[in-house]
């Protein structure tokens, strides 16, 4: 035969914290009345908490004198318990609220370094003027950490050019950016308004590895001419191509904002005669990302302020410069 298991005590509390605070405000005031009116209830209903609280505990809390209600053995015992668990709950619940309005002043912009270095600043400052207690931080990324960071949480949204999965991220347009063709002053394309498709395939092109779509635009108008396109490696880094290029190792295809960036020696941005090609920038957000106040009213920002800034860096009308 085998041998009976023993009863196990149940751990769980069968009481609520309304019981024990009323318990306490009882202690505290001396008398059902007194606590009713501090907690703004009825007296009857004190005396059901009470009541139930006895009866879960199964042990007289309480005791009428000819003056006031004062605690029994077991009912010090529980207030001094009580009391001290009661606080160290409020102090944790304190911590909580404090760090939960501090997330919610509490806003991570993930972009690509010029964006951060070009579009954000004035951004930033017309929305810290608007919402002064607000603790921005911008995190500036290349392409595909901006998605990594976007997806673990460490960043709230993206300021990005974006062709990803739409399943894994919500993209929201904010401006186009027209695709120039980038070289150095000295080059001999410099001196034209525009560049024909037959021009730009007789020099290397330097692409961001991003650009996957503007590669497959620029192969495919080339093949229908029965033109032969020599793209060099694509770079993850901006700053890379873009000392690649002012070193003669290739002719840049790049959105006209980024044309004068790292400026070393003077570069001329074109039109592209026989193709238009746009980048479009916007918020990013992974699709399940829920923003704080702070992050839904930067993107309110980023709406009213960004287009401005990509007409400003871009220099206005295509040609030269």
């Amino acid at each position: 035969m085998g041998t009976a298991s023993k009863p196990t005590r149940s751990n769980t509390l069968r009481f609520d914290l309304l019981e024990l605070e009323t318990f306490l405000t009882v202690v505290d005031s001396g008398s059902f009345n007194a606590a009713a009116g501090k907690l703004h209830i009825s007296q009857p209903a004190v005396t059901h908490r009470i009541q139930r609280l006895e009866a879960i505990l199964h042990t007289r809390l309480l005791l009428r004198t000819t003056r006031r209600m004062e605690p029994t053995e077991a009912g010090r015992r529980l207030y001094e318990q009580a009391t001290l668990a009661l606080q160290d709950l409020r102090m944790l619940l304190a911590d909580f609220q404090a760090e939960a309005e501090q997330g919610q002043r509490r806003v991570v912009v993930a972009a690509s370094p010029i964006i951060a270095a070009q579009s954000l600043p004035s951004i930033i400052q017309h929305f810290t003027r608007r919402y002064p207690a607000a603790d921005v931080h911008i995190r500036d990324m290349q392409h595909d950490e901006i998605l990594a960071a976007l997806q673990s949480g460490a960043a709230d949204l993206g300021v990005v050019a974006f062709e990803g999965d739409p399943a894994l991220f919500r993209f929201e347009p904010l401006g186009e950016d027209e695709m120039a063709v980038v070289v150095p002053g000295e080059h001999p394309l410099a001196s034209k308004s525009a560049v024909t498709l037959a021009c730009l395939s007789e020099y290397p092109l330097l692409l961001l590895q991003q650009y996957d779509r503007i590669q497959q635009q620029i192969a495919q108008a080339m093949q229908a001419q029965a033109l032969i396109c020599h793209f060099a490696p694509r770079l993850t880094n901006l700053t890379t191509l873009l000392a690649m290029l002012d070193t003669g190792h290739g002719v840049a295809i790049l959105p006209r904002s980024m044309a004068q960036t790292n400026i070393q020696r003077p570069r001329v941005a074109l039109s592209l005669a026989e193709l238009r090609m746009t980048r479009c920038f916007g918020i990013l957000l992974a699709r399940k990302a829920r923003l704080s106040n702070a992050a839904h009213h930067f993107c309110e920002q980023l709406r009213e302020d960004f287009g401005a800034t990509l007409a400003t860096t871009s220099g206005g009308a295509p040609g030269r410069g």
